[in-house]
C-alpha cells in the first residue's frame, strides 16, 4: 500500500513507530514503512508528532476540505530536489517556445484520453459518439496553431463541453451536462470533483518523486503580481491512465533535465 486514504473524520497521532488513527471509537496502527502518501479527505485533527515521524520517514500528507478541494500538503524537509533540475525547468517556463511544445502535449494526451474513452463505447456500437469525436479530433488538430496557453486552454475546455455532453448518448442516465464544479449540482458532478481532488493529489505525490517543481506550470500564464491560472494538468474525467501519462511525463522531463528517477508505482 503507497497511499493511505483517510475518509471518515479521524484523530490520526503517532504511536511509537506507527500511526495511530482513531474513527468512531475505532483504533488502527498502520506501520510508516508501508505508505510514501496519505491522504485525509474529511475533518480530523492531527498532531505534531504525527508529522514530525512523516517528515522523517519522506511521506506526504495532503488535506482536501469538507466540500472536497485540495488545500495544502506537508512536504518532508528531503523532498527538497536538484537546484540544477529547478534552474533548468525555470528556463524552460522563461522561453515561451519551448513552454508551449510542453504544454501542446499535455494537452495533445489530454484529448487523446477523452477521445478513447469515447472510442471504446463507439466500437461497441454507440454510434451518435462518432461526431463528438471527429469534433474533438478537429481540436486536436488545431493545437498546432495555438501560439499561447490560454488558446491552448480554450481549446481543451470546447472539447471538455463536448465530451460531456457525449455522456448521455452512452447511457441516457449519464446526461448530466453542464458541468458545474461550485458546488455540483447532481451526483454525477459530485463524482467528478472528487475524483479530481483523488487525481490532483496523486499527480502532486508523483511529480514529487521527481526533481520537478510543481509550481513552475508549462499550461498557465504567469502575472507579474503573482496571479495565474489554474493548473490544467488536473485530468478531470480520464481513467487512471491519465495519471500514469503524467508520471511518465514528469520522468522523462526530469531524465532531460539532468535529475535522476526511480520508476515507482502511480499512486492512483
Amino acid at each position: 500500500m503507497e497511499t493511505l486514504y483517510i475518509c471518515g473524520e479521524a484523530d490520526i497521532s503517532r504511536d511509537e513507530s506507527t500511526i495511530l488513527i482513531k474513527t468512531h471509537g475505532a483504533k488502527k496502527r498502520v506501520p510508516i514503512e508501508a505508505i510514501r502518501h496519505i491522504v485525509v479527505m474529511s475533518d480530523g485533527t492531527l498532531t505534531t508528532k504525527f508529522l514530525a515521524l512523516t517528515g522523517r520517514a519522506g511521506v506526504r500528507v495532503s488535506v482536501f476540505d469538507y466540500y472536497g478541494w485540495f488545500t495544502g500538503a506537508f512536504e518532508p524537509v528531503a523532498n527538497t530536489g536538484s537546484g540544477e533540475v529547478k534552474i533548468r525547468q525555470a528556463r524552460l517556463i522563461l522561453d515561451p517556445t519551448r513552454r508551449m511544445a510542453v504544454a501542446r502535449e499535455i494537452i495533445r494526451g489530454t484529448l487523446f484520453n477523452i477521445m478513447e474513452g469515447l472510442r471504446y463505447y463507439a466500437y461497441r456500437g454507440a454510434e451518435d459518439l462518432k461526431p463528438a469525436i471527429e469534433e474533438i479530433r478537429g481540436y486536436e488538430a488545431r493545437l498546432a496553431r495555438a501560439t499561447d496557453p490560454e488558446t491552448l486552454m480554450g481549446f481543451e475546455g470546447i472539447a471538455r463541453r463536448v465530451y460531456y455532453e457525449a455522456w448521455g448518448k452512452v447511457d441516457a442516465r449519464l446526461a448530466f451536462a453542464p458541468r458545474v464544479k461550485r458546488p455540483p449540482n447532481n451526483r454525477i458532478n459530485c463524482l467528478l470533483s472528487f475524483i479530481n481532488g483523488l487525481t490532483y493529489a496523486a499527480i502532486r505525490h508523483e511529480i514529487s518523486k521527481t526533481h520537478l517543481v510543481w509550481r513552475c506550470q508549462s499550461c498557465t500564464r504567469h502575472h507579474r503580481h503573482g496571479r495565474r491560472w489554474r493548473w490544467i494538468l488536473r485530468s478531470r474525467s480520464s481513467r487512471s491512465s491519465s495519471i500514469v501519462r503524467s508520471s511518465r511525463l514528469c520522468a522523462r522531463t526530469s531524465s532531460r533535465m539532468g535529475g535522476s528517477t526511480k520508476r515507482k508505482a502511480c499512486a492512483c
